[in-house]
């Protein structure tokens, strides 16, 4: 069953115009689906996707010669869920190996549809539930801080987080032991979370961890300033 509070913001990619529009149609009958765009172009909906959330991509295997859907899932920096649709059921397997949703078989029914996007809505509201509990253990611990990435929620110790770095939406949190980690979060919400007394935000972009830090260098002002 669906979670009546979870509005999915999804869009579709597929380069056949006339399933398209049959597809863009039948979501726009599902209520908790808000339908922000389609694309044709796999192209342009990477450019959109780089400056929007999205939750939910409809993408269609069959894309470009050199491009199909499973390489276009693969190449985004921040995955939203994914359901897969073609022609061929013989690349399902490969397509819930890249972490789909759900995979519809051209021609699909309206009720097989609605049951791929009931499972979006499920999983969304479940991924809602566990941040939620996570971050209430974390007000009452403040030893970690639990950050969403891909579909994935992580568990970061505190006293190995060196700093973050802000870059609009997505903030780059590194670390003493693994690389930098790519989190769609704002620097402004991630503050809120944190200890003010283990971190500093020291510019717009960058709060780092008073614990880590070893020397503070001024820097001169040039002759004739104050």
């Amino acid at each position: 069953m669906k979670n009546e509070n979870i509005l999915l913001r999804c869009i579709a990619v597929e380069p056949d115009d006339t399933a398209l529009f049959a597809l863009s149609e039948s979501l726009k009958m599902i209520p908790y689906i808000e339908l922000k765009n389609t694309f044709s172009n796999p192209f342009d909906a990477f450019k959109y996707l780089n400056s929007n959330d999205i939750d939910l991509v409809f993408a269609s295997i069959e894309m470009t010669e050199n491009l199909n859907g499973i390489q276009f899932v693969n190449c985004m920096k921040s995955k939203p869920m994914v359901v897969f649709i073609s022609n061929d059921e013989r690349l399902a397997s490969e397509a819930f190996n890249a972490d789909a949703i759900d995979y519809l078989i051209k021609p699909f029914s309206f009720e097989r549809l609605l049951k791929a996007t009931n499972k979006a809505s499920i999983h969304l509201a479940g991924t809602a539930q566990i941040e939620s509990n996570a971050l209430a253990n974390n007000i009452q611990t403040q030893q970690n801080l639990f950050i969403k990435t891909d579909y994935k929620i992580l568990k970061l110790k505190l006293n190995e987080i060196l700093f973050f770095e802000g870059y609009n939406d997505y903030v780059k949190i590194h670390t003493s032991d693994a690389k930098p980690i790519l989190s769609h979060v704002s620097l402004r919400v991630l503050e809120e979370k944190l200890p003010p007394n283990e971190f500093i935000r020291v510019h717009r972009s960058y709060i780092i961890s008073l614990n880590k830090i070893d020397t503070i260098t001024s820097v001169p002002l040039k002759s004739g300033r104050y």
